[in-house]
C-alpha cells in the first residue's frame, strides 16, 4: 500500500524542503478558508467530472473546517521556467496532529481490500479536468443530479483570479448559500488517480485529511 508519511505531516508545515528525486523542493502552504460540511459526510473528487459521490466511511460532525494546499515549488529549469504544483490538500478538523495516518476509503470492502494492496498501490479517486476537491455528500450528490450546470464554465472567472503560473484554486458556495462549501484546487501534473489519508490524533480521533498528489 502507498503511504508516504513524510509528504502528509509536511501538509501541517507552512513551509518545509523535501527531496524528490534528486531535487530540493520547497513546500509552502496557502490556506483557502473554512469549508462547511452540512453532514459531516466527506466525499473527495473531481468537482467538474464529479466520478465520485460516495463519502469515505470516516464523517465527522457537521461544522466548517479549514482547508489548505500544499504548493510545490520546483527549481527554475532553462526549458520550463519556474514550475509549481499542488502536493497536498488538507481539510483540518482539530488542532491537535497526527500520529498515525490511514488511507481513507469508500466502503467497507475496499477497507477490507487494504491488506491486499501491493506497495505502489492505492484506492483513490479518479481527475479528468486537472482539478480535485473536497465536499460534503448532499453537495456531490446535487451536483451529480444537475445536468443543466457547467460548474467549470460557472466558476471559470473565479479560478482564473486565483491562477499562478501551473495552479489555480476556489473555496466557494456551490449554489449560492451563505456557506462555502465547494472546495477545489489543480490537482499536481494534472489527470489520474489519487489518493487521500485520515490523520488520527493521539487519542484515536481524525484530525485531518489530506490528498496526496503523488508528485513528490
Amino acid at each position: 500500500m502507498y503511504i508516504n508519511e513524510e509528504n502528509l505531516n509536511s501538509a501541517y508545515e507552512d513551509e518545509a524542503t523535501l527531496m524528490s528525486e534528486g531535487l530540493e523542493i520547497t513546500l509552502t502552504k496557502l490556506s483557502l478558508g473554512d469549508l462547511y460540511l452540512s453532514t459531516g459526510l466527506i466525499v473527495a473528487n473531481d468537482p467538474f467530472v464529479c466520478f465520485e459521490t460516495e463519502p469515505f466511511t470516516i464523517s465527522v460532525e457537521p461544522g466548517h473546517y479549514p482547508v489548505t494546499i500544499s504548493v510545490a515549488h520546483y527549481p527554475i529549469r532553462e526549458t520550463v521556467g519556474e514550475d509549481r504544483r499542488v502536493a497536498l490538500a488538507m481539510l483540518r478538523f482539530s488542532d491537535q496532529k497526527p500520529v498515525r495516518w490511514e488511507m481513507a476509503v469508500t466502503s467497507e470492502k475496499q477497507a477490507a481490500g487494504l491488506s491486499e494492496l501491493g506497495e505502489d498501490d492505492f484506492f483513490g479517486y479518479g481527475v479528468d479536468s486537472g482539478t480535485g476537491g473536497f465536499m460534503d455528500k448532499a453537495v456531490a450528490d446535487k451536483i451529480a443530479k444537475d445536468t443543466d450546470t457547467d460548474f467549470y464554465e460557472k466558476f471559470e472567472e473565479e479560478l482564473e483570479a486565483t491562477y499562478v503560473h501551473t495552479y489555480n484554486y476556489l473555496l466557494c458556495s456551490a449554489y449560492g448559500g451563505e456557506h462555502k462549501d465547494f472546495a477545489c484546487f489543480s490537482s499536481g501534473w494534472g489527470d489520474g488517480s489519487y489518493p487521500s489519508y485520515f490523520g488520527f490524533d493521539d487519542e484515536g480521533r481524525p484530525c485531518s485529511l489530506v490528498t496526496d498528489f503523488c508528485i513528490l
